[in-house]
């Protein structure tokens, strides 16, 4: 369990897993234990980051300003967060 900090804003993560690096992003208002299961089931063979959007889960309410360019601006913070994460291109599962 872990905590990515850029900014105002906080990506809580959980890693499980060995192999190629999958990330799991559930959606909108969701969580990443809401799929316990399905990263259960990825955790044998991929090592699976799964991470809550900012906001979400137990990312947590944070100061946000909603403009047009916010999903460029999430992409780009999960791109942060990967290059920290991983070594490779990761799959993506959302």
């Amino acid at each position: 369990m872990g905590c990515f900090e850029r900014g105002d804003s906080r990506i809580h993560f959980e890693i499980t897993g060995r192999g190629d690096p999958v990330l799991l992003l559930p959606g909108f208002t969701d969580s990443i234990a809401a799929h316990d299961v399905l990263r259960s089931h990825l955790a044998d063979r991929f090592r699976v980051i799964a991470a809550d959007l900012p906001g979400s889960g137990l990312s947590g309410p944070q100061p946000r300003h909603y403009s047009r360019h916010y999903y460029d601006e999430d992409a780009a913070l999960f791109a942060e967060f990967l290059a920290e994460h991983t070594d490779r291109p990761a799959h993506l599962v959302g």
